[in-house]
């Protein structure tokens, strides 16, 4: 069986060698930071009071602190939304194309009381993409890559559920327009000695109006599901 993450490790892999290639040599010499850098460290300063030009002072000699306090972070670079636009455009048979959303803006789309929509309800995310299919469909997306279980990966959960809620009963946002959630890596779907049933089927079970699945079975989940609303 193919690991889930395939299209995603790579992609990290390369990612976190341009970062590291990026930082350059140390020690780094005062006014090396960027702009951008340089607000990292104020900002870390004041969050934790201290001073900083000491915060300062230790990146410029310590890798892993240049690392820890002003490299930019991987996961938010967009690049696990990219492999997956990436791979869907070679699905040709299926796909027509894939747009990758913005986050935020007049042009980020959300799901709002059954409907797709400009306007934000309180306590949910953008939509991730939109993935036009061949046979004039239209299937927006909410897109989760997680590795490991923990707070914030239980969040990334609770953002796809607030998201999927908007839908209500309905299995339409609209004139043949769908609703899918992506969830890939072993945090969902791994099962545990407290639970033999892993995240995304339960996902499944509390939200059977719309496609969950994950990036190795998206076209056949996504055919499966729009032929059986259609009858």
């Amino acid at each position: 069986m193919q690991n889930q993450a395939d299209i995603y490790v790579a992609a990290r892999r390369k990612i976190l060698s341009r970062i590291k290639k990026d930082m350059g040599s140390f020690p780094k010499k005062p006014g090396e930071l960027t702009e951008e850098q340089n607000t990292k460290v104020a900002n870390f300063a004041e969050r934790f009071e201290l001073d900083p030009k000491e915060v300062e002072n230790l990146i410029l000699k310590d890798k892993l602190a240049f690392l820890a306090i002003v490299a930019k972070d991987p996961n938010r670079m967009g690049f696990y939304e990219e492999e997956l636009r990436k791979y869907l455009l070679k699905q040709s048979h299926f796909v027509r194309d894939v747009c990758i959303l913005p986050k935020s803006g007049p042009d980020a789309r959300y799901l709002n009381r059954g409907v797709i929509s400009q306007n934000k309800p309180d306590g949910v995310k953008s939509l991730d993409l939109l993935v036009s299919l061949k046979n004039g469909s239209e299937i927006y997306v909410i897109h989760k890559y997680t590795r490991q279980s923990g707070g914030v990966q239980s969040s990334a959960l609770t953002d796809v559920k607030n998201t999927l809620k908007q839908l209500g009963k309905k299995s339409f946002a609209g004139n043949k327009v769908y609703v899918a959630a992506i969830l890939d890596g072993d945090y969902y779907s791994r099962t545990t000695s407290r639970s033999k049933v892993s995240k995304i089927e339960q996902t499944k079970s509390l939200y059977p109006n719309v496609i969950v699945t994950t990036w190795t079975d998206f076209v056949r989940d996504s055919k499966k599901f729009i032929s059986k609303v259609k009858k």
